[in-house]
């Protein structure tokens, strides 16, 4: 397994992913906005494949004051085999890289499974809330 930036080609296969995994939105997933994501900061997603294609993703948001992980999903087939652990792992190890010092992770609420799964990798739970957006477009 090699874990590398995403590219405007994965996209087919993320998309797929993301929607087995319950987590793909038409605005927030669509390609425009990952093309753009990945444009802005290379290193903001990342990608786990084999000989096969894409296993995995997993997104890094990042600014001054805080950073995230976002959108870690693995095709279903794969689940179970460590490969989510690796993304997790890239992603906090180039964090640290660049000195950052705590990052946080959304989880649906109501996932109980989820949380324990995070709980394992050293993830702590925070408050709950709950994330609102509106639409700027259309």
């Amino acid at each position: 397994m090699n874990i590398r930036p995403y590219q405007d080609k994965d996209y087919d296969e993320v998309k797929v992913i993301l929607q087995q995994g319950g987590h793909f939105d038409d605005v927030w997933d669509s390609r425009s906005h990952w093309k753009a994501k990945s444009e802005n900061d290379s290193n903001s997603i990342l990608i786990a494949e084999n000989d096969d294609g894409v296993l995995g993703c997993i997104l890094i948001i990042k600014d001054k004051w805080t950073c995230f992980l976002f959108r870690l999903a693995v095709i279903e087939d794969q689940r179970g085999k460590g490969i989510g652990s690796s993304l997790i792992s890239h992603a906090e190890e180039m964090l640290k890289k660049d000195s950052e010092d705590e990052v946080a992770i959304f989880v649906n609420e109501d996932d109980a499974g989820l949380q324990q799964y995070y709980e394992k990798r050293g993830y702590l739970r925070g408050g709950k809330y709950r994330c609102l957006y509106k639409k700027l477009k259309g």
